[in-house]
């Protein structure tokens, strides 16, 4: 699943980053070289690792990405097709849940063979707690840096053309479109949840696209058809996407009921409005505690995104 966003997606704060080739040789943290390693292929391996981004015991690090398949990055590659999070420990074992994003200037392009762009070594600055590269092709640089739950992206472009950034999501049941939410234009999670919903989820054989993965593509499917997603498990709010059923109870363990309603026409999916117990709700989230304590939520659907509704964004984790 491929989204699209036409502006920058601004995920940190230029103080956040230190600026490029600023080694400090005294510092301990720039004694490793995380491009040592990098130049392995199937064939001949010289240490199959990649130039990971991340805080020690991070469950998720970020890299450049050179290509497909167990090495993301390879040295001796000359084009980057996108900034990966990955929780890839080795080169020979499957990767869980990976998705990227890659900054385009010009004509959009979306597949990853044609978005890439060419890269010089010399651009390349490569740490244990930073990345930084800049893409010849589009004249953009890239910066990453780790974060307590994931990591820290900046992209600066040029000061002309028309300016693109593709989440590319590799698994069906990846939350990346629910991330809409967040950046406030919910429309565009109720969307792209549908779209996943209908193409990618099958009945037979051939049900799912992607790793099932102890149920975590079936539990995405559960969670978006009842209209909500908790994106972070360690922040007790879920987003809202578009309900794929008209009535929906759910049953909770402490006896009470939590209804689901959607109001409709045959084919519509975009939130116009909600109430929660009968109170009007103008934000994409609900509580944890709100579900605990059952009721009902209703949403009114219609065929045009209403961009007005649930424009605020969601509440950051502490």
């Amino acid at each position: 699943m491929k989204g699209v966003w036409p502006v920058v997606l601004c995920l940190c704060a230029a103080a956040a980053l230190p600026a490029a080739g600023s080694r400090d040789s005294s510092s301990l943290a720039d004694l490793p070289d995380s491009l040592v390693g990098t130049d392995s292929t199937p064939d001949l391996s010289r240490g199959n690792t990649y130039p990971a981004v991340f805080t020690p015991f991070a469950m998720a690090n970020w890299t450049a990405q050179t290509g497909e398949g167990g090495w993301p990055y390879q040295y001796s590659k000359g084009a980057i097709r996108g900034f990966r999070s990955t929780h890839r420990p080795s080169a020979w074992m499957t990767d869980w849940g990976p998705f990227s994003f890659m900054p385009v200037v010009g004509e959009l392009k979306v597949l990853p063979e044609q978005r890439a762009s060419g890269f010089r070594h010399e651009d390349e600055d490569a740490r244990a707690y930073r990345y930084s590269v800049l893409l010849q092709d589009y004249r953009v640089r890239v910066d990453m840096a780790p974060s307590r739950h994931c990591g820290i992206l900046r992209f600066r472009y040029p000061p002309s053309g028309q300016r693109w950034l593709v989440a590319d999501a590799n698994p069906g049941g990846s939350a990346v479109q629910i991330h809409y939410d967040y950046a406030g234009q919910p429309w565009k999670t109720q969307k792209w949840v549908r779209e996943v919903e209908s193409r990618l989820y099958k009945p037979g054989p051939a049900g799912w696209l992607g790793d099932e993965d102890t149920g975590q593509t079936s539990a995405w499917y559960v969670f978006s058809a009842l209209g909500f997603y908790p994106v972070n498990p360690g922040q007790p709010i879920y987003a809202l996407g578009s309900p794929l059923f008209d009535k929906a109870a759910i049953h909770l363990e402490n006896g009470k009921t939590f209804h689901v309603e959607a109001r409709r026409k045959a084919g519509d999916f975009y939130v116009q409005s909600a109430t929660l117990n009968g109170k009007p709700l103008d934000r994409a989230w609900i509580s944890h505690q709100e579900i605990a304590h059952g009721g009902t939520l209703r949403f009114t659907l219609g065929p045009k995104p209403n961009e007005r509704w649930g424009t605020s964004g969601l509440p950051k984790a502490e």
